[in-house]
C-alpha cells in the first residue's frame, strides 16, 4: 500500500496531499459525530422532561453540523481521488513506454519476459496501478478510522477491547493480503496466457474485423479467446474455494469477537457501570469496525503493488539483453554522415531460432551510392537493415561506420545513427493523425510537407481529402479518411523525402511500393533515386524491374552477396540476376498476353 502512496506523491504530490487531507477530516469528523451522538443520545431524558434547552439545541445544531461535513467530505475525496488515480494512470503509462522505446535495438520486444514484465506493469494482465493508488487511500482510510474508532473504545470503555479489536481485523487483513499474494503469484505466471487472450479479444474490433467477418471467423475467434481465458485462470478457481472456506470460518470468528464485545458493552451498561453516552459512542464504533471490510481494496492493493514491483524492475530486465559498451560515436550528422558502411563477415540468426538468417556476409556501401539489394523471399533483405541501423547485433562478424564497430555504440550514440537514415519498411507506421503530421512526424513545417508531398506524386491524394493536409488518416475519427495501401505507401515515400530535408543521409527503400503496380512502382523509385541523388540510397525489392536503375545491385543468395553488380553487368553475366530477371520478365510478358488475348476475344 504505501509503495503505491509513496509513486502517487512523485507523480501527483499536491493532489495525494489533497487526499490524505480529506481522509484526516473525514476519520476526525467520524470520530466526533460518534462522540457528539453519545453526547446527545443520553441526554433524550432531559429533552423529554423539560423540552429543548439553549445548551441543548446547540449540541443538536453541533451535531448536524458535522453530520453534514461527514456527508459532504466523501464527495469532495472522490474527485480527488480520481484525479490523482487517473495521473499515476497516465505516468505509469509514459513511464512503461519510455521504457520500451528508450533502447535502440530491438531484443526486448522480441524477449517473452520482457512482453509479461512489461503486461505486469502496464497493468493489462491485472488491476493496474491506477486502480491500486485509489485503493490504498480507501485502505489507509480504513484505517485510520478503525484506529479512531478503537480509540473510542479505549477512552470510553476498555482498552482491552480496542485492542482485541484491531488485532481481529488486522488478522483477518493478514489472510487476505496472503492469499492476494498467492493469488498473483498464480495470475502473473500466466501472463503470456493473459496476453494471447487480450489479443484474440481485440482482433474483433481491430484491423482483422473485415476479414474475420468475410470468412466468418465470429466462433473461431471467440472460442480461441474462451481457450486463451480458461487457461489462464485455471488454476484460481481451486485456490479460490479453499480461500473462500477459510475466508467464512475467519469472518465467523470476527464476529463472535465483535458480538461478544457488544455483549460485554450492554452488561456493563446494565449494571450502571456504563453511562448512556459512553454506552452509545463504543457500541456504534464496534459496529463501525466491523462493517468497515478492507477486503476489496485490501486485494486490489495487493496485486497493484505487483504492476509497481513489475515497473522498477522492468529497466533491469531490458538492459539485460541491450547493454552494449559506451564507447562508440557517430562520425557525423550531416547529410553524408558516414564514408563507408561495411558488412565484414556478417553472420546473424534471431533470438531463438536455430537457423542463420546471413551467413558470413561482406558488403560495403560507399556515401552517396544508390545500392539494391535483391533475392527471394526470406533471403535476408530486411534482416541486413535492421543490422544497418543497429536495431541487431550480429551473432559474429561485424557492422562498421568508418572503421568504428555499431556494436560499441553508445544507446545515445546509436540513436543519433538511426537519426541519419530515412526507412520506408513493409510494415510502415500508420499512425492516426494528419496527413502532414504522418509525413513529418513531429512538429510540421507547412512548405516543405508540401514541397515532398509534389515530389512523392501524391498531390492529388492530399487535395482529395475532406480537410486536406490537415485530415485524420482513421476512419474513425470526425471527418477522417482511410488510404489505400498504395495511398499509405506515398504518404511513407514523403515521410522518407521529408527526412532527408531534415538531414537524414541514409534512404532506405525496403519494398518501397509493393502496393503499387510494377510499373508505377518502377518509376516512383527512379523518380526518388532523381530526387535523393545526393544522399546514401538502399532500395531492398524482389521485383527486379525496380531496381535496374540502382548503381549497384546486389543479389543476397544464402545468407550472403551471391553477386554484384550494375544491371548491364549482371545481364552480361549471365548468372543468377539474369536468370530471375528473365523469368520475372517472362511472367510479365504471359500475363500482358493473357490479358491482350482476352480482350481480342471479347
Amino acid at each position: 500500500m504505501f509503495r503505491l502512496l509513496e509513486y502517487s506523491m512523485q507523480v501527483a504530490r499536491r493532489h495525494t496531499l489533497y487526499s490524505l487531507v480529506c481522509i484526516l477530516a473525514m476519520v476526525t469528523t467520524n470520530a466526533a459525530l460518534l462522540f457528539l451522538t453519545g453526547r446527545l443520545v443520553s441526554r433524550v431524558p432531559d429533552i423529554v422532561a423539560g423540552g429543548w434547552q439553549a445548551d441543548l439545541a446547540w449540541l443538536l445544531v453541533l451535531t448536524m453540523a458535522v453530520f453534514t461535513i461527514v456527508q459532504l467530505l466523501p464527495a469532495v475525496w472522490t474527485a480527488v481521488q480520481l484525479h490523482v488515480a487517473n495521473v499515476v494512470r497516465g505516468a505509469v503509462l509514459v513511464e512503461v513506454s519510455d521504457l520500451m522505446l528508450s533502447p535502440s535495438d530491438l531484443y526486448h520486444l522480441d524477449d517473452p519476459a520482457v512482453q509479461n514484465e512489461y503486461a505486469r506493469a502496464a497493468g493489462t494482465v491485472g488491476y493496474n496501478m491506477r486502480d491500486g493508488v485509489k485503493s490504498a487511500q480507501n485502505l489507509l482510510y480504513g484505517w485510520l478510522s478503525n484506529a479512531a474508532s478503537a480509540a473510542l473504545v479505549g477512552l470510553f470503555f476498555s482498552w482491552w477491547a480496542a485492542i482485541l479489536s484491531l488485532g481481529i481485523l488486522w488478522w483477518q487483513e493478514r489472510f487476505q493480503a496472503r492469499q492476494m499474494r498467492l493469488e498473483n503469484a498464480v495470475w502473473h505466471g500466466a501472463s503470456e496466457q493473459h496476453r494471447e487472450s487480450s489479443y484474440y479479444f481485440k482482433l474483433g474490433i481491430g484491423s482483422a474485423a473485415k476479414d474475420l467477418r468475410v470468412f466468418g471467423l465470429e466462433s473461431w475467434l471467440t472460442d480461441r479467446y474462451e481457450a486463451r481465458w480458461r487457461t489462464a485462470v485455471a488454476a484460481m478457481g481451486p485456490m479460490r474455494r479453499k480461500a473462500a472456506f477459510r475466508s467464512l470460518g475467519i469472518t465467523g470468528i470476527v464476529l463472535l469477537v465483535f458480538g461478544g464485545a457488544i455483549l460485554w458493552v450492554a452488561g456493563e451498561a446494565a449494571a450502571n457501570r456504563l453511562s448512556i453516552a459512553s454506552t452509545t459512542t463504543v457500541v456504534g464504533a464496534l459496529i463501525q469496525m466491523s462493517l468497515r471490510n478492507n477486503s476489496y481494496d485490501m486485494a486490489v492493493s495487493t496485486r497493484s503493488v505487483e504492476s509497481r514491483q513489475a515497473l522498477r524492475r522492468l529497466p533491469d530486465l531490458i538492459s539485460a539483453g541491450t547493454s552494449a559498451p559506451e564507447i562508440g560515436t557517430v562520425p557525423a550528422t550531416d547529410n553524408s554522415p558516414f564514408q563507408q558502411l561495411r558488412f565484414e563477415k556478417v553472420s546473424f540468426r534471431y533470438p531463438g531460432s536455430e537457423r542463420d538468417v546471413l551467413s558470413g556476409l561482406d558488403l560495403s556501401v560507399r556515401a552517396g551510392e544508390s545500392l539494391a539489394i535483391v533475392g527471394v523471399n526470406g533471403a535476408g533483405k530486411s534482416t541486413l537493415i535492421k543490422l544497418l541501423l543497429g536495431a541487431y547485433r550480429p551473432t559474429s562478424g561485424r557492422v562498421t561506420v568508418d572503421g568504428v564497430d555499431l556494436a560499441t555504440f553508445s544507446s545515445h550514440a546509436l540513436a543519433r545513427w538511426q537519426r541519419c537514415t530515412a526507412p520506408i519498411v513493409q510494415g510502415f507506421l500508420r499512425f492516426p493523425m494528419s496527413a502532414k503530421e504522418n509525413i513529418a512526424l513531429g512538429p510540421p513545417d507547412d512548405e516543405s510537407v508540401a514541397t515532398v508531398v509534389r515530389q512523392a506524386g501524391a498531390t492529388r491524394l492530399v487535395d482529395r481529402l475532406p480537410m486536406g493536409s490537415e485530415t485524420i488518416l482513421d476512419k474513425s475519427h470526425h471527418n477522417g479518411a482511410d488510404l489505400s495501401g498504395g495511398e499509405w505507401q506515398r504518404i511513407a515515400l514523403a515521410r522518407a523525402l521529408y527526412a532527408t530535408r531534415a538531414g537524414a543521409g541514409i534512404l532506405v527503400l525496403d519494398e518501397p511500393a509493393a502496393a503499387l503496380d510494377v510499373r508505377a512502382e518502377a518509376a516512383l523509385v527512379e523518380r526518388y533515386l532523381d530526387l535523393t541523388a545526393e544522399v546514401t540510397s538502399i532500395i531492398i525489392s524482389h521485383r527486379f524491374s525496380v531496381v535496374r536503375g540502382a548503381d549497384r545491385i546486389c543479389v543476397l543468395e544464402g545468407g550472403r552477396i551471391h553477386e554484384s553488380g550494375s544491371h548491364q553487368e549482371l545481364l552480361a553475366a549471365d548468372g543468377r540476376y539474369a536468370a530471375m530477371f528473365r523469368t520475372q520478365a517472362d511472367r510479365y510478358l504471359l500475363g500482358s498476353v493473357g490479358e491482350g488475348s482476352g480482350d481480342e476475344r471479347s
